[in-house]
């Protein structure tokens, strides 16, 4: 067993929703430990979150965010020194990387 503490282990914050659910449909009337009350739970759990971002969403987001992130990061006088080191690279990663770099600085010179 882990010494971390409830609320920061994994499926904490979904554990405690399902038993928000679990508790309002008990005080609605449904019976504690049957098999309806499970499947109500999982009903009202996905219902909650039937608009959630999906996960390509939530991907893209964060693709976005890094990728800006990276753009304000660099002067245009280290992607061009960068460009210049990778120029000639015929490997993959190099050639990817070259691209990227060339989009980045705004131009094809």
């Amino acid at each position: 067993m882990t010494d971390l503490p409830d609320h920061l282990k994994f499926g904490y914050e979904h554990r405690v929703e399902c038993d928000a659910h679990r508790a309002r449909l008990i005080a609605d009337g449904m019976k504690p430990g049957s098999i309806e009350l499970y499947f109500a739970v999982s009903a009202a759990y996905v219902d909650a979150h039937k608009n959630d971002p999906t996960f390509r969403e939530r991907q893209a987001a964060w693709r976005e965010k890094n990728t800006t992130m990276v753009i304000n990061v660099l002067t245009v006088e280290e992607i061009d020194y960068l460009v210049e080191r990778l120029s000639g690279a015929n490997d993959p990663l190099g050639i990817s990387a070259t691209e990227k770099l060339i989009r980045m600085r705004g131009d094809t010179r």
